[in-house]
């Protein structure tokens, strides 16, 4: 068995480390548009992902859930309700096998989730 770092990756963590990405995901829209090939041409991905994450903002921000898995949960019900394009959709199922996995849990280790 190997031994924990004994550092944990809360809500709180989560939350920083979520609001980090939407922001850069926004930050580097244009280009996600300007390399968007597939599976069609059209130039919208980075749009479509910015505004589909822009949704979890609010639940983020609000700081009033500190429990990881019901956090992940409140995400993937936003983004499922606001997916854009073909990006956003699968933005939204990943947040929510994501809360699937954590179900119950408080916080992730590097060993294993509690």
């Amino acid at each position: 068995m190997s031994k924990s770092s004994g550092k944990r990756i809360d809500g709180d963590v989560v939350a920083k480390a979520l609001i980090s990405g939407i922001h850069r995901v926004v930050a580097q829209q244009e280009l996600l548009n300007r390399i968007n090939v597939f599976p069609v041409a059209d130039s919208d991905t980075g749009t479509n992902l910015s505004l589909s994450l822009g949704s979890a903002l609010p639940i983020l921000r609000n700081g009033k859930e500190k429990h990881l898995g019901t956090m992940l949960a409140a995400i993937a019900d936003a983004l499922l309700d606001s997916a854009r394009g073909n990006s956003g959709a699968i933005i939204a199922q990943f947040f929510q096998g994501m809360s699937d996995s954590a179900g119950e849990i408080s916080y992730f280790t590097a060993d294993r989730v509690r």
